[in-house]
């Protein structure tokens, strides 16, 4: 029978937390787990036989004494090829904040098997059932094994006890420092409108999307690219519902390609809340026009219903609608607004012309945007030198 010869296998860096229980419970020394076989040690084990060590493993990385290491993902879950829920992409390894271990639920809510912390954010739902959407994780836990035993060393000589070392935990009556919130978002991506209707209605993922792409495709809601370039209809009815939830490609209609469309979250809401209002009944013309100045001597008057109003006012009023409002409109220049009203024109309007065009994008824009320069000094980031608060020049218009 031959001789078999010495195996001497290094310590490993960094070790799991599977590792670090057996440690804790038989000082199996951590190797590299390729070579886990060779050395005789399982890496199937029971944590329920671990309270012990769990317990003080536990105390050791919530008091700060050792550190837990790991690689993060965030966003939108997948299933890998376990049927496990994961995120799509992960970093590199470093290290897992305290607060983040505790908003999980604790250390107790580690997954020791698979070494991962999860934390779902926001669930949809499939087929009637809840799944989770979207969220964090921290995968390839692990922490130093210098560090590992140098907090719990070896007991090789049992004649010298080996230095004790405390860990104090913080009561967890301790108020928390209060955090700031982040603003509100004023702009949504296609795939956060849809989110947002889902929140607000209350309706099925796929049941949102259509209706997004329906108002899309009508007018009621208009989008602008990352170029603030106004996208007409034509690009939504020539693609389907499930484009609106891909933000990985761009959008091409009559040759000009659009990317990462947006709409402003007021414009979201008005809808939302149109929509809830017309399930009480149509909206009088009272509240599309707004009201004149109150004069106490003057007489009330009387407004007349849309489909009496001339064709031209009644056009000028759906394209506020359309436009987002007075505010969106105002952000907005002549030449996108102009755009707009060629793209709606109607057989019933008569001959479309240039001018036209221009008096009627003069009638819907402020008077401060129309003389150009009056908010100079509010800049927003992309304006170009020399553009207004609007991204109007100071050039007399000419309409």
């Amino acid at each position: 029978m031959p001789v078999f010869p010495k195996i001497e296998i290094e310590t490993a860096r960094w070790c799991n937390l599977r590792q670090a229980l057996q440690w804790l419970k038989d000082e199996i020394r951590p190797v590299e787990p390729l070579y886990e076989p060779i050395v005789g040690v399982t890496a199937d084990i029971n944590v329920a036989a671990y309270p012990k060590q769990m317990a003080a493993l536990g105390a050791a990385i919530l008091s700060g004494s050792l550190k837990l290491f790991g690689r993060m993902g965030e966003g939108k879950f997948c299933f890998d090829e376990d049927d496990n829920i994961a995120c799509l992409r992960h970093g590199e390894r470093e290290e897992v904040p305290l607060p983040k271990i505790i908003e999980a639920g604790g250390f107790e809510c580690i997954n020791i098997e698979r070494g991962q912390l999860l934390q779902v954010t926001s669930w949809w739902t499939v087929g009637g059932r809840e799944q989770p959407k979207e969220g964090w994780e921290y995968i390839n836990l692990s922490v130093e094994t210098a560090a590992l035993m140098r907090l719990f060393p070896p007991d090789d000589e049992p004649l010298h006890e080996p230095e004790r070392v405390t860990i104090r935990l913080k009561s967890s009556r301790e108020p928390t420092p209060a955090r700031a919130l982040l603003p509100p978002s004023r702009i949504l991506f296609l795939g956060d409108v849809i989110d947002r209707v889902v929140d607000r209605t209350g309706a099925d993922f796929f049941d949102a999307a259509i209706a997004v792409h329906r108002a899309l495709c009508s007018g009621e809601l208009v989008a602008m690219s990352a170029s603030e370039q106004i996208m007409p209809r034509g690009v939504w009815l020539s693609e389907a519902p499930s484009c609106l939830n891909n933000q990985e490609r761009y959008l091409e209609f009559d040759g000009i390609y659009y990317w990462h469309p947006t709409l402003t979250t007021e414009a979201v809401d008005r809808w939302l809340a149109q929509a809830a209002d017309e399930e009480q009944g149509p909206p009088s013309i009272e509240r599309q026009i707004a009201p004149a100045p109150e004069h106490r001597s003057a007489a009330p008057v009387q407004v007349a219903p849309t489909s009496e109003l001339p064709i031209y006012v009644q056009f000028l009023l759906e394209l506020v609608g359309e436009l987002g409002g007075r505010d969106c409109i105002a952000n907005r220049k002549k030449e996108d607004i102009e755009a707009r009203i060629e793209a709606s024109w109607r057989p019933e309007l008569g001959e479309r012309s240039q001018n036209k065009i221009s008096a009627m994008a003069t009638i819907l824009r402020p008077p401060e945007a129309q003389r150009g320069g009056a908010k100079a000094q509010r800049q927003v980031a992309y304006a170009t030198p020399g553009e207004g608060w609007n991204g109007s020049t100071p050039e007399a218009l000419e309409g």
